[in-house]
């Protein structure tokens, strides 16, 4: 549970400037020896064509983000469609690696937490993380459609085909994947698909994700290619299941950050973390799941 927070103004903060999302995120401090911080990652921004990256990582130390870090900059929080809290940012908080652009210091009190640290959101940092949470130059629009459900909600076969395109082939690692050439693997089966997140509205939208199970390649020393996820989306009724568009590598996974009219215009967007080999960021998804802006970082 969050704590009780004071009421929020409906207004925008910044009524002139273009609708921004940002991620309060969690991070392992580069060549810290394991030590964490939070900052504030820029993330998209609207623009009159859809949503775009705010920053470019492949320009060294911020330069290629479209933001004034050295003004105060307002933000709102959000967790499950509503506004949990603001928070103030100012200055970037590290100026010294690519895979710190777009990271604003806080300076206005540790934030609301969302969950508990895990994986899931490690990325390359490799140790447990809180889970981001999304925040919004403008107040967010409309309540919390999407629920987390168990994760049984759309038929494996309309899963399969989607599947094999990322993930042809179980791999044969009796040897620990290590033979060369490689020992060939099995056709991916219904059978090996693990459905593990599921959400629904009430209007019949189902959105799920989906992978190999993890125990088929837990014996692997290369899992990157066989765990990769995809993500398909279906309104009952209306049209059938079909998958999200695709922006990344065979090799990354996603997780779902939030879903919510982040612009406060009446339209929803999908917020995704993503996290590959040497590649973290976020991928937007938006108009009906139709349309995608990503923004990631390298370490290397």
């Amino acid at each position: 549970m969050f704590p009780v927070l004071l009421v929020l103004s409906a207004q925008p903060l910044q009524a002139a400037s273009p609708a921004m999302i940002a991620v309060v995120q969690e991070e392992s401090v580069p060549n810290g020896g394991g030590k964490l911080r939070t900052g504030l990652r820029l993330a998209f921004v609207k623009t009159a064509d859809g949503w775009a990256a705010v920053c470019d990582a492949s320009k060294e130390k911020n330069a290629g983000c479209r933001f004034d870090a050295n003004a105060a900059s307002q933000w709102i929080m959000s967790s499950g469609g509503r506004a949990i809290g603001r928070l103030t940012a100012k200055g970037w908080l590290d100026t010294n690696y690519s895979s710190e652009t777009g990271l604003l210091k806080i300076i206005s009190g540790t934030p609301p937490r969302a969950g508990r640290r895990s994986l899931g959101f490690a990325g390359w940092g490799g140790n447990p993380v809180y889970p981001p949470v999304a925040a919004t130059s403008v107040m967010p629009g409309g309540s919390a459609r999407w629920n987390a459900v168990y994760p049984e909600k759309m038929p494996l076969a309309a899963i399969l085909p989607v599947l094999k395109k990322q993930v042809p082939e179980i791999p044969d690692c009796t040897n620990g994947g290590q033979d060369d050439p490689p020992r060939k693997g099995r056709p991916i089966a219904l059978e090996d698909i693990h459905v593990f997140e599921t959400w629904m509205t009430k209007n019949g939208e189902v959105l799920v994700g989906a992978g190999i199970k993890p125990e088929l390649v837990q014996k692997c020393d290369y899992t990157a290619d066989s765990l990769a996820d995809v993500w398909l989306y279906e309104n009952d009724g209306d049209e059938p299941a079909r998958p999200l568009p695709a922006l990344i590598a065979p090799e990354t996974t996603h997780r779902l950050i939030a879903i919510g009219d982040f612009a406060g215009d009446g339209n929803e967007e999908a917020l995704f973390w993503l996290s590959g080999y040497d590649e973290d960021g976020f991928v937007l998804y938006y108009d009906h799941f139709r349309k995608t802006a990503k923004f990631a970082w390298s370490y290397q």
